[in-house]
């Protein structure tokens, strides 16, 4: 596993299941490296067997929440990282997973909370700072501290495209027009399919007056993806 040979450890986890069937420690191992296969249905599938040998196994309901996570299942992911914090209350990575799943469900209180704690337990922390000036961002509140927490994910790590979108969103949201669209040109560098990087772009470009680059901005974004503009109505952000 160490070394990266996920299919000769899954192999080792077979034999230790035959030679010791209710071995936990074993499910919960090979469902680890099924999920870093991509294979998050076998993987889940060693969890809950692990889960049912160990019902408080801690590090197999975490990696089950991660495993749902993955898969968009975020109603589970968050029942999973509930339990892992009634078992371990300060395991920042609960914290950081959960709220994660509650930024993607769209219940950015609960999401800001959880990157909160995550924060408080773990500094620095370029990822989470990101992922709470997102969720501030898609809220349209806090908009001053949204882009605290960019500035400073940025300053850790800089040129990551998801942080430089945020950051421009934020930027659209307070009417900075300028600095939004220079953000998301920014965030097309690293990667040019980021389709909230050319939708805000676009935006951006329609009220600096160049209709033309704006709404070739965001027929690109709608090819990457077509739900684009309901994503940014959700968020509050119309045409």
């Amino acid at each position: 596993e160490a070394n990266g040979d996920l299919t000769a450890a899954i192999g080792d986890y077979d034999e230790a299941i035959r030679l010791k069937p209710d071995y936990g420690a074993a499910f919960n191992g090979r469902g680890y490296d099924y999920q870093h296969q991509g294979d998050n249905t076998r993987a889940i599938k060693d969890y809950d067997e692990a889960l049912r040998l160990q019902p408080d196994y801690a590090d197999a309901i975490f990696n089950r929440g991660f495993a749902y996570l993955d898969t968009g299942d975020y109603d589970s992911a968050i029942r999973d990282n509930t339990d892992v914090l009634r078992l371990m209350p300060d395991y920042s990575y609960a914290y950081a997973n959960r709220g994660y799943a509650y930024l993607n469900k769209g219940d950015y209180a609960e999401a800001i909370s959880d990157f909160d704690h995550t924060l408080a337990l773990r500094q620095p922390d370029a990822i989470n700072l990101g992922n709470r000036c997102l969720a501030r961002a898609q809220w349209g509140r806090e908009l001053p501290k949204a882009l605290a927490d960019c500035n400073a994910s940025l300053k850790l790590q800089p040129g990551v495209s998801a942080v430089l979108s945020a950051r421009a969103l934020v930027r659209y949201r307070l009417e900075e027009f300028d600095h939004a669209a220079a953000d998301s040109s920014a965030a097309l560098i690293g990667e040019a399919a980021s389709a909230p990087a050319l939708y805000i772009s676009g935006l951006a470009k329609r009220h600096l007056g160049d209709s033309a680059g704006g709404d070739a901005d965001i027929a690109a974004a709608q090819a990457v993806d077509p739900l684009i503009a309901n994503r940014f109505v959700g968020y509050g952000v119309n045409l």
